[in-house]
């Protein structure tokens, strides 16, 4: 761990230089994060109605990309970065598991749309409460896809018990989760160079919110992990946070999760453009054409060469 102060002038500096960026930042996390419901979370200031407006247009729309886009192919990403299929196969019996079933089908402009229950349901949740009624949601439904089973074992055992013929079902286990780490089931220094990369960007975000609103920061510096930079700290004094109105601290803390979802949609636009202007015409025409019929796999034809396979390993 190495602490450098010089570090805490920078963030002074740039706080101060973009205030309402940093701050319209949090705000827009604080949609991305909560939604609708983040309109309790926000100031006054925020919430005049041309303010909460621009709020709105802008983290609504990317609150959407980021969880029809961004999130589906960070999940493809990291299936066959961790080389197993415990996390497609939880998706899928949970799903089949779900008390919720049958389809919503609905025209817009003479369009048929149709979509299972449960998608709708998390869709509707995902606007009124944002990434967290998301995952509370997500963690409910993945909760009845553990216990039906279990339950209907029970059951079935004990109705045997008492005397009523009754095939005691087989419980099909639940993927749990698997720990992600570098060196183990991801590369190791690309994966600590992209750890390394949100977690400065995290840290940095939520101390320049906290210079934003005054607030002092005790320390900052920089985490390795052996030689290699492994991410970054930044220490808010937490007293003068606690003590800061609601919508300050609500910014400072939102700041960093908010920064990690914009980094990741950046990401994304960076790895299709390194995909279609460098990998793809340097290494194989073939894929070029796949690329343009939007296939993600052409992504993926960087083969041996070595800095930009080490490049887009790092992306991915």
């Amino acid at each position: 761990m190495f602490k450098d102060n010089r570090t805490l002038g920078w963030i002074d500096r740039q706080a101060q230089r973009y205030a309402n960026v940093w701050k319209m930042l949090a705000n827009v996390g604080m949609v991305m994060g909560y939604g609708l419901l983040s309109y309790f979370l926000l100031g006054k200031e925020e919430k005049r109605p041309k303010r909460i407006a621009l709020i709105l247009l802008v983290g609504m729309p990317l609150l959407i990309i980021f969880l029809t886009q961004v999130a589906p192919l960070a999940f493809e990403v990291l299936k066959s970065a961790i080389g197993v299929k415990d996390l497609a196969s939880a998706s899928a019996q949970v799903k089949a598991s779900s008390p919720i079933v049958g389809d919503l089908s609905f025209t817009i402009f003479g369009q048929l749309i149709s979509m299972p229950w449960i998608t709708a349901i998390l869709t509707v949740l995902t606007l009124i409460g944002g990434m967290a009624m998301f995952v509370w949601a997500s963690v409910v439904f993945y909760a009845f896809g553990l216990v039906g089973p279990i339950i209907g074992k029970i059951v079935s055992i004990v109705l045997s018990l008492a005397g009523h013929a009754q095939s005691v079902p087989a419980v099909v286990p639940v993927p749990g989760g698997t720990p992600i780490l570098p060196g183990v089931n991801l590369p190791l220094v690309e994966g600590l160079v992209a750890m390394a990369i949100l977690m400065v960007v995290h840290e940095m975000s939520h101390g320049l919110l906290a210079r934003v609103h005054k607030i002092k920061l005790e320390n900052a510096g920089i985490v390795f992990y052996g030689i290699l930079p492994f991410g970054a700290f930044v220490e808010p004094d937490e007293k003068q946070l606690d003590t800061v109105p609601d919508e300050q601290s609500n910014q400072v803390l939102v700041a960093g999760s908010a920064s990690n979802m914009i980094t990741a949609m950046i990401t994304l636009v960076v790895i299709v453009a390194f995909g279609a202007l460098v990998i793809v015409p340097i290494v194989n025409w073939t894929g070029a054409q796949a690329f343009a019929k939007g296939s993600w796999q052409a992504l993926s034809v960087a083969g041996t060469i070595g800095v930009l396979k080490f490049i887009e390993t790092c992306l991915d």
